[in-house]
């Protein structure tokens, strides 16, 4: 009965503390006790899946080497912290971690918690493998460089709070495959800073994004960066993007609560710089300025999408540089409603840079139509309510009336598509009628202006 007592404590006690065999560490699968591990027990076997459990941390110092000889996971209810140094990093070698809700995600105030810092992922190269899944915990991944892994960090699942993920100063070495970042939840928060990402799928992005002072190149996917209305917040700013597959940056909607800021990047080899559908226009606020487009296969831009023919909104691109300053030919860069009547979307241009721009400008104010230069603007903040100004019929043939509540002793001004000034006038009352007769058919915008500055647009249809 001893004997049988002495061979149980001994089998239970392997379970809960490392073995090292010939100079390499056995991993138990139930760790519950605060360990370091370092580079004299190296390399940590991994041989079956691993838990950290609630309470207790693991600390990986700098040169220590980590294995797994199967698909295995290291599960985190506890603490997780691999620091390495830039002279002596930490290697993963196909190990995955899974941080479980009631893990120690990294604190950003106090700087303390599970973080990764100079540390080497080698994945197995399978596709649907996660390197690092996290659910519902913040984590902050610096310097790290990541290698033949499909998804690199996954999840969030940030359903109810929001849950910030911040990756700066790392590497995304993918094979053709994979993806950088994958979250899921209504409230993921990414941060992708000062970051490279080569021969890999596009990114997906969380509810609140800055992607900021990144090289994107040899992007596989038909769409780099998808926007649309789930992502509440994305600034993409100071990236430079290059050899893309297919599109650069898809804009596919908004809503009324949404903002996008691209600004100051340069996007260079691909089929289309940016594109954007119908509802793309549906952004409380979207800034694209100071951008470089150089070459392009198809265009630098291109809008889609519309279910009004004969129709348009026009998307503010004023301050970008087209790789030349040749107006027909960043006209032919752009296909719009210029191109094809039944296209939602025209692109205004106009104040376009003359040369490319080399600085980092994290300027996201809005830009305003100057009445020239490729279009008007139906996406520049009004200062009216959309109630104080209506125009009908539209389209219209020789007449149109106008409501202009609130606009008494204002100027208006209708010009054509390249923003020359065809009929002005004054809002003597809060109803007027306008006589068109004198232009042609086709496409203008009417101008509200009051103390010099512009502050609503509408668009017309003139129709015989």
């Amino acid at each position: 009965m001893k004997t049988i007592y002495k061979r149980f404590f001994t089998v239970a006690l392997s379970c809960l503390t490392l073995i090292k065999v010939y100079g390499q560490t056995s991993v138990p699968s139930i760790i519950s006790s605060n360990q370091v591990w370092d580079a004299s027990g190296s390399p940590y076997i991994v041989g079956q899946n691993v838990i950290i459990k609630q309470g207790y941390s693991v600390k990986v110092k700098p040169g220590t080497k980590i294995r797994a000889t199967g698909k295995f996971r290291i599960l985190v209810e506890g603490s997780l912290e691999a620091i390495g140094t830039k002279d002596s990093v930490i290697t993963m070698d196909t190990v995955s971690f899974q941080f479980l809700d009631s893990a120690t995600g990294y604190d950003f105030v106090n700087k303390t918690g599970s973080h990764f810092k100079y540390c080497a992922f080698k994945g197995s190269g399978s596709g649907g493998d996660k390197t690092i899944d996290i659910s519902r915990v913040p984590l902050l991944i610096s310097n790290c460089k990541f290698t033949n892994t499909y998804y690199t960090i996954y999840g969030l699942y940030a359903y109810y709070d929001t849950i910030k993920v911040r990756v700066e100063n790392s590497i995304f070495e993918g094979n053709n495959y994979g993806y950088a970042i994958y979250p899921i939840g209504t409230y993921s928060m990414i941060e992708l800073e000062n970051c490279y990402l080569n021969s890999m799928y596009g990114l997906y992005l969380g509810a609140f994004n800055t992607i900021s002072k990144c090289t994107f190149n040899d992007i596989k996917s038909y769409s780099g960066i998808s926007v649309s209305s789930s992502n509440k917040k994305t600034i993409i700013q100071c990236c430079t993007f290059k050899n893309f597959a297919n599109k650069i940056i898809s804009i596919s909607s908004g809503s009324s609560k949404n903002e996008l800021y691209v600004i100051s990047n340069t996007m260079d080899t691909a089929n289309v710089h940016i594109e954007l559908t119908s509802s793309a226009t549906s952004f409380d606020k979207m800034v694209i300025k100071n951008n470089n487009f150089l070459y392009y296969k198809d265009y630098a831009v291109r809008t889609t999408g519309g279910s009004k023919p004969g129709y348009y909104d026009t998307i503010i691109f004023t301050k970008n540089y087209w790789g030349t300053t040749d107006t027909n030919a960043i006209r032919k860069s752009i296909f719009d409603f210029n191109d094809d009547i039944t296209v939602y979307g025209f692109i205004h241009y106009g104040s376009f840079l003359t040369s490319k721009n080399n600085n980092c400008i994290e300027d996201k104010s809005e830009e305003f139509f100057n009445g020239s230069g490729g279009g008007s603007s139906t996406t520049s903040v009004s200062s009216i309510s959309p109630a104080d100004f209506k125009v009908y019929p539209n389209p219209a043939v020789n007449q149109i009336n106008v409501n202009a509540v609130n606009l008494t002793n204002s100027n208006w001004k209708i010009v054509d598509m390249t923003g020359k000034e065809l009929l002005k006038g004054e809002f003597a009352s809060e109803k007027e009628s306008i006589n068109v007769e004198s232009l042609a058919t086709g496409v203008y915008t009417i101008q509200v202006i009051l103390n010099t500055q512009q502050i609503a647009t509408k668009r017309i249809n003139i129709a015989r």
